[in-house]
């Protein structure tokens, strides 16, 4: 159990001493072998990896489990680590209200909560806590929501940077900091800066397909449409770009039918892909492109979403 435990930290950490690359996922497996052998310090760990959705999904239940097995074994930090937890289902459910109210459509009175929950967050967890990152995501979309983009743009970046430094750059969090960081600036007509960060984003998600699509595994699917909205931005930005830049066109064409091969298992997504190797037709065809655009994506906000 102990060497399970030790391989399971060079996978967190990454040890290049020992040509190991960070890969939390595998960090993950090594420490939950070792946590169910009784290795206190593994099961100790293991909470906080399910309480921090490190190498797999976040699950609080699981967290305050593992956590309880090691205070039952005398280990010091556990128990204020269930304290922290508890606050941790506090600013859960508190997340849970915030989206109600922005579905709603009330931001006025989903801000002071999302105020309340980021206060929350920064004074009883760690920093780079993934609920912080979230706190600020949930406030930064509200000032966005009723155009406060000066308010916005750093909250988005902070979320952004915690997600990045925390769960690893591959991972489909960081993916929508990134989304979200490119909405903002697109809605400030800023689409040079948004269309590199819709890139970022894809370039991620690709990755985490291709992963699925070599393990076989049967989440595949379910992620290709919980991605799709991603895909979709970037494609409007491309077309957007087209337009703007015309002798960029071959270029972006490509890249355009790339990222719309990546909604193969829809017809809204044969669609777009079609569509962006139509823009090699140029001139007055490029108007109507966008405005077909426009259509399929509001198809795919009916159909897919």
């Amino acid at each position: 159990a102990a060497a399970q435990f030790k391989l399971g930290k060079f996978y967190l950490d990454g040890n290049p001493a020992f040509g190991i690359k960070q890969d939390a996922t595998q960090g993950f497996s090594w420490i939950k072998q070792a946590a169910a052998q009784g290795l206190a310090d593994a099961q100790f760990t293991l909470g906080m990896l399910y309480a921090q959705g490190r190498g797999t999904t976040s699950d609080l239940q699981e967290a305050e489990n593992w956590l309880t097995k090691a205070v039952a074994q005398g280990h010091k930090q556990a128990k204020n680590a269930i304290a922290q937890l508890n606050i941790s289902k506090e600013i859960t459910a508190l997340s849970k209200k915030i989206d109600e109210l922005k579905q709603q459509g009330k931001y006025n009175e989903a801000i002071p909560l999302a105020e309340k929950f980021l206060s929350l967050a920064e004074q009883h967890l760690d920093p780079k806590h993934p609920d912080v990152a979230q706190s600020l995501n949930n406030l930064a979309v509200l000032y966005n929501y009723q155009g406060k983009y000066l308010e916005a743009e750093p909250l988005y970046k902070r979320a952004l940077a915690i997600r990045e430094e925390v769960l690893g750059a591959k991972h489909p969090n960081v993916a929508k900091s990134l989304h979200n960081l490119a909405d903002l600036y697109k809605t400030q007509t800023k689409y040079g800066e948004a269309l590199t960060l819709y890139r970022r984003a894809s370039a991620i998600l690709r990755s985490r397909l291709i992963d699925a699509a070599n393990s076989r595994a049967e989440s595949a699917g379910g992620e290709i449409k919980q991605f799709k909205p991603t895909f979709i931005s970037h494609l409007a930005a491309l077309m957007n770009q087209i337009m703007q830049t015309p002798a960029q066109r071959p270029q972006l064409t490509a890249e355009s039918f790339e990222i719309g091969q990546l909604y193969h298992d829809g017809s809204v997504g044969k669609a777009l892909a079609q569509m962006a190797a139509r823009t090699a037709a140029g001139g007055s065809a490029i108007s109507k492109l966008v405005r077909d655009y426009q259509d399929k994506l509001s198809e795919y906000q009916k159909t897919d979403a």
